[in-house]
């Protein structure tokens, strides 16, 4: 169980640390056009720049980790989102948009490597917990930086927003430099190393799988609204609901706390009574809000508008390692990192798109409903393929 902990916990910071890089343009927004001079409703483009160079790196994910492991592959990510946080020390529109491509390549493989590490130590009977709990990085990190980053900015300014993260994913490569002692550094590596062109084969084996294609076209879905819910939500609550942008970064912050205590508390329930039946209500949740988001925002309760958003956010949120959790164990087991890799793959060209589409129907309508309701498309997407998935998980070894 240490190695557990100790693999679970390196994972988790490196995942924190990542998410702040890749939030830091979109809770900036507001500011970017005094900073780079780039317009704020922009922000839909850097996000879908960051997710394809997140989808080049997923898909890479599967050679890197069997050649130099899985453990390393999380060390290299952490250096590649320093370097390109670094980019955006510079105050240009071409480092400011360069950035989000170095960024997207080390987000891509945390995914793929953090299952790999962790399905080598955790038994299929906690996965749906403990693949949440490490899922929580992700909104805790979008918490402390939707707080901490307009506070910083505000104070210091914007460089020193910057070289704060390059220090947060700093400390999370010195963690997991700490714990390698304690997880396997060559776990996932292979000696057979096939040619990077190889790839597509592999995937096709994975996703010859029927139950694996459907679980990658759900992730795609919910990927899609996530992926476009946070870089966005600052934006259109200044913008459009006419709110500060301390007030609207703080509610983001709120919607990542709950999220965080959300997911391991989804895991239990998936563990419980099937992650199947839990990614169906978190899709339906999506869709409603999705769909009522545009008419709740522009009221004038504020309050309701808190309420809609931190319900909303969550269900964007909360469906991740339970997804994970039951990639983990429909696979088998030697092609758990491919199949993670090939599902985020595919769910990062639904999340690579949906921020443009998601940008432009605000942009040509001037509006929120038909932009909310493009988002309500992805989450139906997602529901249909997860009714027509199997009920039951088959034990690990039989996937």
């Amino acid at each position: 169980m240490q190695n557990l902990f100790v693999a679970l916990l390196a994972t988790f910071i490196a995942h924190a640390a990542s998410t702040v890089a890749t939030l830091t343009a979109p809770i900036l927004a507001p500011y970017l056009h005094v900073i780079y001079g780039v317009e704020g409703r922009y922000i839909g483009l850097y996000s879908s720049i960051v997710y394809f160079g997140s989808l080049i790196a997923t898909v890479a994910s599967v050679q890197l980790i069997k050649s130099i492991g899985a453990a390393n592959a999380l060390k290299a990510a952490l250096i590649l989102a320093m370097l390109g946080m670094a980019l955006l020390l510079v105050h240009s529109q071409a480092t400011f948009f360069l950035s989000a491509v170095v960024i997207g390549l080390a987000f891509g493989p945390m995914n793929p490597v953090s299952s790999v590490i962790l399905a080598g130590v955790c038994p299929p009977k906690l996965r749906g917990r403990v693949f949440s709990v490490k899922q929580g990085a992700v909104p805790l990190g979008a918490g402390i930086a939707a707080l901490a980053i307009p506070f910083v900015y505000a104070n210091f300014g914007a460089r020193t927003v910057v070289v704060a993260v390059i220090a947060v994913c700093l400390a999370g490569l010195t963690m997991v430099l700490a714990t390698s002692s304690f997880v396997q550094a060559d776990i996932g590596k292979s000696d057979a190393k096939p040619p990077l062109m190889a790839l597509p084969r592999e995937f096709r084996r994975t996703f010859s799988h029927g139950e694996l294609t459907r679980i990658a076209f759900i992730s795609t879905g919910l990927a899609s609204v996530q992926f476009t819910f946070a870089p966005t939500l600052i934006y259109v609550l200044v913008t459009h609901g006419g709110f500060e942008a301390t007030f609207a970064s703080g509610l983001l912050s709120l919607v990542m706390l709950v999220s965080f205590f959300l997911r391991p508390t989804f895991g239990a329930l998936a563990d419980w009574f099937g992650a199947r039946i839990v990614v169906v209500c978190i899709a339906i949740a999506m869709i409603v809000f999705s769909m009522a988001f545009p008419f709740i925002i522009t009221g004038t309760f504020r309050y309701a508008v808190a309420a809609a958003t931190i319900i909303y956010g969550a269900s964007c949120f909360s469906w991740n390692g339970v997804l994970l959790s039951m990639l983990a164990n429909r696979a088998p087991r030697e092609l758990i990192g491919e199949a993670t890799a090939g599902t985020m793959a595919i769910s990062l060209v639904g999340a690579s798109m949906a921020p443009l589409v998601f940008t432009a129907l605000l942009t040509v309508t001037h509006g929120l409903i038909l932009a909310y309701f493009s988002l309500a498309g992805f989450a139906a997407l997602a529901l249909v393929f997860a009714l027509s998935i199997g009920k039951n998980e088959p034990v690990e070894g039989h996937a």
